[in-house]
């Protein structure tokens, strides 16, 4: 493996520190358009409030606890259907089982296609497969439901490098850390990217 690819590997990584416990306290299953309205609303202003907190952190230390509760709100989906399959999906990949998770994640997205981390966590497990462009059109997804998903951003930096798109996935690594400036690995691709393409500053 290439240092490049190792790079790839470890910032993939960062796709799969979401905790696999992060179901919602719910007494029993509800019909998943129950599950459209206030608690969604109240969700995406904890997460607008907790994305703003990350940004705005002051070290590392308070951006990991920050990100851990950005991590448990992504995983949220709303069905205790898809959360049951999100963690045999988490167990899979660690246990590099990539052809379990893919079939589970397969029915995640066909039950719940406005999940974005359902895209996120099948655009892992494709990059993982090395089906780069399926990998893609995941992370275009995810981020078409979630812009500030510093997962997907890292991801799609990744990809576009492995495409030989290098200025593209530039770009992508400096949105990633616009939302989470704490990414240390996404701060090593994007600091050696840029000094490949726009050379070293003064």
């Amino acid at each position: 493996m290439t240092g490049m690819r190792r790079i790839c590997a470890l910032c993939f990584a960062l796709l799969l520190t979401a905790p696999a416990a992060a179901r919602a306290a719910e007494p029993e299953e509800q019909p998943d358009s129950a599950k459209q309205t206030a608690p969604a609303d109240d969700r995406e202003i904890a997460l607008d409030a907790l994305l703003k907190q990350l940004k705005a952190a002051t070290d590392e230390k308070a951006a990991s606890v920050i990100e851990e509760a950005v991590w448990q709100l992504w995983l949220r989906s709303g069905s205790d259907t898809v959360d049951l399959l999100m963690s045999r999906v988490i167990a899979a990949m660690k246990a590099d089982d990539y052809s379990l998770a893919l079939e589970l994640l397969n029915h995640v997205v066909t039950i719940r296609p406005g999940y974005a981390e359902g895209w996120n966590k099948r655009a892992t497990v494709f990059f993982y497969l090395h089906d780069y462009a399926s990998s893609l059109h995941d992370v275009e997804r995810t981020l078409s439901l979630e812009p500030r998903h510093f997962g997907a951003l890292a991801g799609l930096g990744l990809i576009l490098e492995e495409l030989g798109h290098h200025e593209r996935a530039l770009k992508a690594f400096r949105r990633a850390l616009a939302v989470h400036p704490y990414l240390s690995v996404v701060r090593k691709a994007e600091k050696k990217l840029s000094e490949e393409l726009e050379g070293r500053g003064i």
